[in-house]
């Protein structure tokens, strides 16, 4: 089998609906990116390759940078090889998945990494799109953050295009911003104000003040010089002169000469470490000689309550409070304000960024804290790394620091943590009493990510659950779990094709078919089969039998909880007239999605011996 991408429109998650975005080539009125000028990107990103690697790989527009074959490299013959993914472009060609990974190495050469056995799955990593969609009929482009792409498995070695040949298809959100809004502190208004984009925002320069670092700070007559394709890029380019500039100041450094560079080749960053050889100096990069990136950004700026002030815990605060201070700090830098990145269904519940990782100080506070100004070619460099402190990007948040049990057994009456209204989940992913904010790890398992042979827990997105399923395939993407809150959105269109309606997969026959699965208790999670027939009018015994496997999810009295919801709406067949929605044996009821199923529905209350 081979796996294709093509670009689709997006029906209605976007402004106006029906846009698509199919290359990331500037056309028309769309400029998208100059990554691919006067060989910008292949500049800029050389450092985070090893030596003469980069080079080896052509960048025509539309492709991006190679990304490498990390199973070979760490557990095969050792060689690097790497491939590189591109834009379907003007035409919409599909475009074929160029990596499969079996055993994936999360960075196992190191510490804190591991191994996520029997992966078995196609990749596309390093696909180089943008956040602006292809101009319409009248010639206007739009921000589009959650572009589409149809992905379809088609039969090994034979024409995409060919309806014949298609398997399967499915629509995914490729989510994609620009929104790293530094002018709002390193630029002063009277320069944000020269671009209809940035005039509206408050750009106070206090960046400046806060420093007490004399350095030249680029002003509205300095404009005409800063390079850029638009007014709104050359107002973001005046804010990075001024962090350069800034920098050179505080440290010494010579930046501002230079300019064409990327922060991660001095201050390490894991997730620009595609080779995933930990932190060096190959290349030019001074990795080990300073702080990473993470403790660069969350650490320094976190020392600024006053301007980055801290988020207070779930239950104390208003929606405004929460939408102002996300703005201060996390939507200062990530895609917040405009490009909802949480946007699934913890986002449409309440839960925001310090609830799972933290405030900016506890982010920053990293194992690189030590790794500072170190001499060049120190030998002894790597004693000062402190692995038992977080790694960005490989030590998260877990869906079991939330999801700690079931029903029946969960973390929601520990002293020190903040439950939920329904005494299941909790609403902050660390214990209150925790400076670190470091993630709970649940005791009970049910909902936990993978756990290997050697204690460690695995990200959710490298977490397989039920047959081998990635928890992704089931759950939807880190950042926007299913449900997205907004029906329309393209997140929510990947569970619409496979299952007919929104939320988690809960529908058997989305993978099964129309097979009958029996009476089992061997679903995702331990669940039974769902909207089966067979099941309800044959679990009786099996329910006697497994007491307390039906109260993990229906409640100690079999009342019903959060756990055992309806995700669409069921029809099914009652036993007696004795059930809340019977009249009478045999009636065929209709059960609202969002129902609290128990025992009493259908029948008497078997749990509590009715």
């Amino acid at each position: 089998m081979d796996v294709y991408y093509t670009a689709v429109h997006s029906p209605a998650d976007a402004v106006p609906p029906n846009v698509i975005t199919t290359t990331s080539q500037n056309i028309g009125n769309a400029f998208k990116t100059n990554f691919w000028d006067r060989s910008l990107g292949r500049t800029v990103y050389d450092p985070l390759y090893p030596t003469g690697v980069l080079s080896q790989f052509s960048l025509p527009a539309d492709t991006g940078l190679p990304s490498p074959n990390v199973e070979r490299l760490h557990l095969g013959d050792g060689t690097l090889e790497a491939h590189q993914q591109q834009m379907p472009g003007t035409s919409n060609t599909p475009k074929p998945f160029h990596g499969y990974i079996n055993n994936y190495p999360f960075f196992n050469s190191l510490p804190f990494g591991y191994i996520a056995d029997n992966i078995d799955r196609f990749t596309a990593e390093g696909v180089p799109i943008m956040p602006v969609s292809d101009p319409d009929a009248q010639g206007n482009v739009w921000e589009a953050p959650y572009p589409l792409m149809k992905v379809t498995a088609v039969q090994k070695g034979k024409d995409p295009n060919d309806p014949a040949n298609q398997l399967a298809s499915v629509r995914i959100v490729l989510p994609v911003a620009a929104e790293a809004d530094c002018q709002l502190c390193h630029l002063d208004q009277e320069v944000c104000n020269l671009s209809t984009r940035t005039a509206s925002q408050a750009c106070n320069g206090e960046a400046a003040s806060f420093a007490s670092t004399d350095f030249n700070v680029v002003t509205a007559s300095d404009f005409p010089s800063i390079p850029g394709d638009t007014k709104y890029q050359k107002v973001l380019n005046a804010s990075k002169i001024n962090i350069l500039r800034l920098h050179d100041a505080k440290h010494g450094t010579e930046l501002d000469t230079r300019r064409k560079i990327v922060c991660a080749s001095c201050h390490y960053s894991p997730a620009l470490d595609l080779a995933q050889l930990g932190p060096n100096d190959d290349n030019g990069k001074e990795q080990t000689r300073h702080i990473s990136m993470s403790r660069a950004m969350h650490g320094h700026h976190g020392q600024f309550t006053d301007l980055f002030p801290d988020m207070p815990p779930p239950g104390n605060r208003s929606l405004s409070t929460t939408q102002d201070i996300l703005e201060k700090t996390c939507y200062a830098c990530h895609p917040g304000k405009r490009t909802k990145c949480l946007r699934g269904a913890m986002g449409g519940a309440g839960v925001v960024c310090q609830d799972c990782h933290g405030n900016m100080k506890e982010v920053g506070d990293d194992f690189s804290e030590k790794l500072v100004n170190n001499a060049p070619g120190d030998p002894n460099w790597a004693a000062n790394l402190d692995w038992s402190k977080r790694v960005p990007w490989a030590s998260e948040p877990g869906c079991q620091s939330c999801h700690t049990g079931d029903a029946m057994s969960n973390l929601a009456n520990d002293p020190n943590v903040i439950p939920a209204s329904d005494g299941i989940r909790l609403l902050q992913a660390y214990r209150t009493n925790d400076p670190t904010a470091s993630p709970i790890k649940a005791v009970n398992r049910r909902f936990a990510e993978t756990r290997d042979t050697n204690g460690k827990d695995h990200l959710y997105r490298l977490s397989k659950g039920h047959g081998g399923v990635m928890c992704e395939g089931c759950h939807g993407s880190t950042h926007a779990i299913w449900p997205n809150p907004f029906a329309a959105s393209n997140d929510n269109l990947a569970a619409k094709d496979l299952q007919g309606h929104t939320g988690v997969l809960r529908e058997c026959n989305t993978c099964h078919g129309n097979i009958d699965l029996g009476v089992t208790l061997e679903g995702p999670h331990g669940m039974h089969p769902v909207g089966s027939r067979t099941w309800n009018k044959k679990h009786e015994k099996l329910a006697e039998r497994n007491t307390s496997e039906c109260k993990s999810c229906h409640g100690a009295n079999g009342q019903g909880t959060e756990l055992s919801r309806t995700g669409a709406q069921r029809q099914w067949i009652c036993k007696d007239s004795k059930g809340s929605l019977c009249s009478a044996k045999g009636q065929v009821i209709t059960v609202p999605k969002g129902t609290k199923v128990g025992c009493t529905q259908c029948h008497s209350n078997k749990i509590n011996g009715g």
